[in-house]
């Protein structure tokens, strides 16, 4: 047995080290969206996917907007590379500068206030709260300096501006005066939802399913640098004595010094510590990777939450807030987590969940997207469904006859009528469904964040669509590695 192992273990490692690396590079980069330089630095799009062109580096390029509601022509818009502003309904942009910044803030929100939504647009950033005139001059520091503002919305009864920081942290800020507040988040929650297996994995391999906060995280991220650097000293351990034969080498000690380490770190001291975390990585990339034919059989399985791990109590909020939106009665919010909508009352003290979320959070692979626009509440994932609340008291109502495959990142309302915009682009139309494409140009930028590329080396479509089944041989032969090398160890022990 240990022969065998040690034959498969030296054969396959040689043979996948070199994807494992990348995978493991890659993966921890995409695991951390919060790193500015991977969502702004530039790179070539000439290897891109038609996918990753067509639904990332165009689609998501201008993500947030405010209109001018007498003049619809006139819009100010942007993402995280950047703020333009149109006057002629999109056919040409101009660039708008945040005055004061260190570099390009990454834009996450904005809408224009409901007192005066032209002269007054709120932008939230990964660098504070922002506000900018619609038609002219830069963004100017408001608020919040050095906090990343994930969400904004606007309380229409009071005029506040309702918040999330840090994904971890709910504000009200009362503009006109500068108050800020922040929303006391409970130390446990009333009846949390059971899970589906789906959650699970997906929450696994993206660093969110096993411990609190940010721990989760940390282990994919030992995981991520594990695979580079087992690759690189399994590599070596079979490379030098090779090497050393073809010429005189260094001193018989220093050579058995050198394999000495190069085991003790590639196995006992690295190979043990991200067995499991390996482990978890591959089957769930490789379920990531056929994710749509297995959903709806994996949705079906329910996990109980008395045999989930800590991070699913919500004992802790870190990174776990998305939105918020204003409650029926005064100081009562619904903040959207990865579990779903929770609904508070008696001024944020009590939490519990709330059953009537129209997206089942605990059963999807990804997170809905919550918007909360001139008194209008919206949820909607990738490619659809959508729903919309009109009134704080009413029901969620489904969004029919669209006909199209989208999610809405941001609207705004002008007159009787909606814009939208997905990553298919603008669109007008009512909030039933009845809604047609804009014709809107975008504004002239070169190349695409090394963050998308990254995410299409990562799942192999920027070499090709069948590159997944690459990706699972991959997981698999992570997994074989792993095994035979605990075997391995087993029987060398500290050599």
């Amino acid at each position: 047995m240990r022969r065998i192992a040690h034959i498969i273990h030296r054969w396959v490692g040689l043979g996948a080290f070199l994807w494992l690396a990348v995978l493991g590079f890659t993966g921890i980069v995409l695991d951390h969206h919060e790193w500015s330089w991977f969502r702004q630095y530039p790179v070539t799009d000439a290897f891109a996917s038609e996918q990753m062109m067509r639904e990332q580096v165009k689609g998501t390029l201008l993500r947030q907007f405010a209109l001018n509601p007498d003049d619809a022509s006139q819009m100010i818009a942007g993402g995280e590379r950047g703020l333009w502003r149109t006057s002629d309904g999109g056919q040409s942009w101009t660039g708008v500068a945040y005055q004061g910044a260190e570099g390009t803030p990454r834009l996450l929100a904005m809408f224009g206030d409901l007192a005066s939504p032209w002269d007054r647009v709120w932008i939230a950033t990964n660098q504070g709260l922002w506000m900018a005139d619609g038609g002219q001059g830069p963004a100017r520091a408001a608020a919040l300096p050095g906090k990343s503002i994930n969400f904004l919305g606007q309380d229409e009864q009071s005029g506040a501006l309702l918040g999330v920081a840090d994904h971890s942290q709910a504000f009200i800020y009362d503009p006109i005066h500068a108050a800020l507040t922040w929303v006391p988040l409970p130390d446990n929650v009333e009846n949390l939802p059971d899970i589906s297996l789906v959650r699970l994995l997906q929450d696994w391999h993206v660093g969110q399913g096993l411990f609190d906060g940010t721990l989760t995280l940390l282990w994919n991220d030992i995981a991520g640098v594990a695979l580079v650097v087992l690759g690189i000293t399994g590599f070596l351990f079979w490379f030098l004595p090779r090497r050393w034969k073809s010429n005189k080498g260094p001193q018989l000690k220093t050579k058995r010094a050198t394999l000495r380490w190069l085991f003790r770190f590639h196995g006992p001291v690295l190979g043990l510590i991200v067995f499991v975390p390996i482990i978890t990585l591959s089957l769930s990339g490789v379920f990531l990777d056929h994710a749509r034919p297995l959903i709806p059989s994996l949705k079906e399985i329910s996990l109980s939450q008395a045999i989930l791990p800590g991070s699913y109590d919500l004992s802790s909020f870190d990174g776990e807030v998305h939105a918020i939106i204003p409650g029926t009665e005064k100081g009562t919010y619904w903040i959207a987590t990865r579990l779903g909508l929770l609904k508070t009352s008696q001024d944020g003290k009590t939490w519990t969940y709330d059953p009537a979320t129209p997206l089942p959070v605990q059963k999807l692979t990804g997170h809905p997207h919550v918007n909360y626009r001139d008194g209008v509440a919206f949820m909607g994932t990738h490619g659809g469904p959508n729903y919309v609340k009109l009134e704080r008291d009413g029901a969620w109502a489904k969004v029919e006859g669209l006909g199209l495959r989208l999610m809405f990142q941001d609207a705004g309302r002008v007159g009787e009528s909606w814009v939208y915009k997905s990553s298919g682009g603008f669109f007008t139309g009512d909030l039933f469904g009845d809604i047609r494409p804009l014709s809107f140009s975008q504004p002239q930028i070169a190349g695409m964040p090394i963050g998308l590329m990254l995410e299409d080396l990562h799942t192999g479509l920027m070499i090709s669509t069948g590159f997944i089944w690459v990706n699972d041989l991959a997981a698999i032969l992570a997994i074989i590695l792993s095994v035979t090398g605990l075997i391995n160890w087993w029987h060398r022990k500290w050599a």
